[in-house]
Parts: C-alpha cells; sequence; structure tokens
C-alpha cells in the first residue's frame, strides 16, 4: 500500500509537472504573439492577432515557392521581389523563411550531403556580379567515395533560390559554401568561385569557397572545357527529358545585353528565368547520374576541382591567361558582332576589375603586362561600336538601355559594314600590290632587254664607223680583203642583237612565271 501510495503521488507530481509546463509554454507564446500584434499594429494600423496566423500560414502552404520545369519546388529566400508573380514577404515572414532554411541546412550538415550549387548574374567571374544563388540536395551521388548511384533518383526534396542582394541570403550562402561537411557539387565553378569572392568590386562579398566538386573538369581535357549544352548530347534523351533547351536561356538573349554593358536580368525575375535559375541544379544532377566520369568515380575531378579553387583564392589573375586565350580566339574568329561585342566588354571589364582588386601580387602585374595587345584590340572594337565600360564597372540604366535600343543596332550594323568594307579594301590592296610588283618587274626586265639591244647596236655602230674611218686613212693594201674576219664579225654582232630581241620578248613572260611563284607560295 505504501508503494502504491508513493507511486501515485509520483504520477500527480509528473502530471502537474507536465501542465505547468504546457501552460508556462503557452503563455510565453501568447505574450510573443501580444508583442507580435502590438508591433504589426503600430506599424501597419491592424489590432487583431490575425498577423501572426497568417504568416505561419503563408509560409506553410508554399507563398513563397517557386516550382521548376520538373515541378520541384524552390523555397523563394529575399526581402524583396526576387520572383515576379511571389508576394513580397514581411520582416516575420521573412525571419521564420530563415529559421526554415537555417533548419534544412542544419539537416545537410549533419548527414554530410552532396549539395547541388548554381550562381546566375552578370558576366560570371570577377568582371561580373551576382544576383541569385541556388541550392538542393542531391542523392544520387556518394558523398564519401563520390560515386555515382543509380539506384538513387532524381531529387525531389525542397531547394533554395537566395537573392545575393540580401545580407542574411549572403550569410546563409557564406555558410554553404564555406562548410567543409558539405560537397558543393557545380558545372563550371571557376567564374562562380571567382565571383563570390572578389564581386562587387566595390564591395566583395569575401566567400571562400570550400570542399567544391567542379563536375565540369571529369569530362575536360587540360585547358580546353566542354559546355553544358555538348555534355547533355551525350547522355540519353530520356535522361532530360521534361527540361527546356539549354541554349534557349530562360527567353533571355546575354550577348546582346552584355554587348551594350547592360544587365541581362531584369529584377524582379520573370517566370521563365526563375525557372532558368533553378533548371540548371537538374542538368547537373543528370549529370552526375547517367554520366560516365573516368575511373568510375569523381575524386579526381574533386583534386583537380581543389587546385582550380585555391589558384583562385590566392589572386585574381589566376585563370587570367587561360580567359584571355579564350576570348582573344573569339575576339579574331567570330563572325557575330553581338557575340564580338560581348567579348570584347568581357576583356575590358575583366582589366578594369584587377586594376580595381589592386591585389599587388606578381601574377595580377604579369598579366596587365601580358595582355595589352589585346586590351588595346578590344578597345578598337568598343570605339567602333560606340559602348563604353566604366571603370567602376557599373551597368548602363535601363532608361539609357531603351533610348539607345535602336541607335545601337544601328552602330552595330554600321560596325559590321564597316568592318566588312575594310576586309574588303585590305584584300583587294593585296592583289593590287601584286599586280603591281609583277608589272614593276616586267617592266625592269623590258627595259633591261632594251638596254642590252641598243647596248649591242651602239657597239656594232661604233665598228662600223671605226672600219669605214680606217678604211678612208688607210687605202686599202691588197686587193683581197679578209673574208673571215668580216664574216665572224658580222655573226657576232647578229648574235648580240638576237639575244637582246630574245630578252625582250621574254620578260614578260618571266613575270608571269614569278607571279605564279608567288601565288603557289
Amino acid at each position: 500500500t505504501t508503494e502504491l501510495l508513493r507511486l501515485s503521488c509520483f504520477l500527480v507530481l509528473c502530471c502537474d509537472c507536465r501542465w505547468y509546463a504546457a501552460m508556462a509554454k503557452k503563455r510565453k507564446g501568447h505574450g510573443r504573439r501580444v508583442a507580435g500584434v502590438a508591433s504589426s499594429g503600430a506599424c501597419n494600423g491592424h489590432e487583431s492577432g490575425k498577423v501572426v496566423d497568417a504568416v505561419g500560414s503563408r509560409v506553410k502552404e508554399g507563398a513563397f515557392c517557386l516550382k521548376s520545369s520538373l515541378g520541384v519546388p524552390f523555397l523563394v529566400v529575399s526581402d524583396r521581389d526576387l520572383v515576379a508573380g511571389l508576394p513580397r514577404p514581411s520582416p516575420e515572414e521573412f525571419q521564420e523563411v530563415l529559421a526554415l532554411c537555417s533548419g534544412i541546412t542544419k539537416q545537410w550538415e549533419v548527414r554530410g550531403a552532396v549539395v547541388l550549387s548554381d550562381f546566375e548574374g552578370e558576366l560570371m567571374g570577377i568582371e561580373g556580379e551576382l544576383v541569385s544563388a541556388a541550392f538542393q540536395r542531391s542523392l544520387v551521388l556518394d558523398a564519401k567515395g563520390l560515386n555515382p548511384l543509380t539506384s538513387g533518383g532524381k531529387s525531389r526534396d525542397t531547394g533554395l533560390l537566395l537573392d545575393l542582394r540580401c545580407p542574411p541570403c549572403v550569410a546563409l550562402t557564406r555558410r554553404i559554401m564555406e562548410s567543409d561537411a558539405l560537397c558543393k557539387a557545380i558545372w563550371g565553378a571557376d567564374g562562380d568561385v571567382a565571383s563570390l569572392r572578389y564581386t562587387p568590386v566595390a564591395r566583395p562579398l569575401g566567400i571562400e569557397s570550400a570542399n567544391v566538386l567542379d563536375v565540369q573538369l571529369a569530362y575536360s581535357e587540360a585547358g580546353r572545357r566542354l559546355s553544358m549544352a555538348n555534355m547533355l548530347k551525350r547522355l540519353p534523351p530520356s535522361s532530360i527529358a521534361g527540361l527546356p533547351d539549354k541554349a534557349a536561356a530562360g527567353g533571355l538573349d546575354f550577348a546582346a545585353a552584355h554587348g551594350r554593358n547592360r544587365r541581362a536580368l531584369s529584377l524582379p525575375l520573370p517566370g521563365p528565368a526563375a525557372a532558368y535559375a533553378v533548371d540548371d541544379l537538374h542538368r547537373v544532377e543528370t549529370v552526375l547520374q547517367a554520366g560516365k566520369p573516368l575511373g568510375g568515380n569523381y575524386l579526381q575531378a574533386r583534386s583537380r576541382s581543389s587546385a582550380v579553387v585555391s589558384a583562385i583564392l590566392r589572386s585574381p589573375a589566376s585563370l587570367t591567361n587561360e580567359k584571355m586565350r579564350i576570348h582573344g580566339n573569339q575576339l579574331r574568329k567570330t563572325t557575330d558582332e553581338k557575340q564580338r561585342l560581348s567579348v570584347a566588354v568581357r576583356i575590358k571589364r575583366h582589366f578594369h576589375a584587377l586594376r580595381r582588386i589592386n591585389f599587388g601580387d606578381a601574377a595580377t602585374d604579369a598579366a596587365l603586362g601580358n595582355h595589352e595587345a589585346l586590351e588595346a584590340e578590344a578597345d578598337k572594337v568598343l570605339k567602333r561600336a560606340e559602348v563604353e565600360v566604366p571603370e567602376d564597372l557599373t551597368f548602363y540604366s535601363p532608361q539609357v538601355e531603351d533610348c539607345n535600343d535602336e541607335r545601337a543596332q544601328d552602330v552595330v550594323a554600321i560596325a559590321a559594314g564597316e568592318e566588312q568594307a575594310e576586309r574588303k579594301v585590305n584584300e583587294s590592296t593585296k592583289g593590287k600590290t601584286k599586280k603591281k610588283v609583277a608589272k614593276k618587274a616586267a617592266l625592269a626586265d623590258a627595259v633591261a632587254g632594251a638596254e642590252v639591244v641598243a647596248a649591242a647596236v651602239a657597239e656594232g655602230d661604233a665598228r662600223k664607223v671605226a672600219g669605214g674611218a680606217t678604211t678612208e686613212a688607210q687605202p686599202q693594201a691588197t686587193e683581197e680583203p679578209d673574208v673571215g674576219a668580216s664574216v665572224g664579225l658580222k655573226r657576232g654582232r647578229r648574235a648580240k642583237r638576237r639575244r637582246g630581241a630574245l630578252a625582250a620578248e621574254d620578260a614578260p613572260v618571266e613575270a608571269n612565271k614569278i607571279k605564279r611563284r608567288r601565288k603557289a607560295k
């Protein structure tokens, strides 16, 4: 009986403790709700507690979610308008969204997940500027051995689309990219890593990425990277079913906009552009699942990625030589004037960025000195098209863009026409120069032949005159002249005259032979 009484008292005390704890928690939540209502009422004039209830309902109902082309939800994290058609969150809603993102990131870190990552912006690299960051956990790759898992399907987990204009989103991006526990799988990580570290030039983000896997390096040769569009052609068509064409770029014309040094992404992002910002994660996951890397895993690609990331973090000019080699070939060989202008703007902005960053290392000084000729060539292209790139790397405002659209098209057309005319003039000048040289050579040969003939004739006349004078001064000594000597003299004169005539006739023929030899060479 005593034991039963003790047990019953213990149960009563436990129930009382739980009840008091529940009541305390309820009072605490009620106090927070009252404070939220009071602050909301002070700002917006609301007097009821429906604001806090609406906060919870809007976030949980997915009011701030964007769906990709495959129907995967992405939570849009921004304190302003990032995607057209989605509401702007209130301060309370934004804090709740940040708390939700923090919880998702913590789960990724605990599990050591592989996180698909992609960044969008204007001109990736030190010459550009980032706008958004997209992240999603993937289940198609083993995080430790980096072996493709054929059994794992495509991820349907909720992804994150972060606005990099927002400081809390930058902090969350820093947490993900600098975490050693997370393996970040990116296609073409060199430009993204450089942008995260050194851009915007006036106020760099300063994010030093770690544990990065550049999937592109697993399928590219040294010094020549394989584009995403060409990589997708190697995969089975069924693996990329439902994804829009990569070349469509969400209806964005990056080359035309960047060729005028203006923004290609208008904010808030239209629906197709926002879907384009997150669809690249599905493409990277498809490559990880259906691709066949060297050695059967991505360990070698990760070691190469670590070397590239370390070089970028050491100096902003570490990849300048490789980029300028590619841009130089594009600038000289491309026939599309829009693409040519875009490359010229990239070159000019890159060197402006190197000067503005002023890193002070030997690699930066060498890069600025080794590519002066290429920068001068880009300046010539930009001057012809009347495009200016400010030293502070600002883009043209939308008002200037709208006013100058028609004028820009005319300038591009005029520049293309002038370039074609210049090429034709150069080609015709080369042809005319060759003809002039051939004519001068033929004329010189003809003059030389004529001089030979004149000299022969003059020599013959002089001998004839000398012979006549001798005959007059000395009477004929013998009645029988030296017939052999006279015949030999005549033959010699005839031979000299014949040689001179042949030389004059053969001069044009020799000139034509010389001309044909030069053409053959």
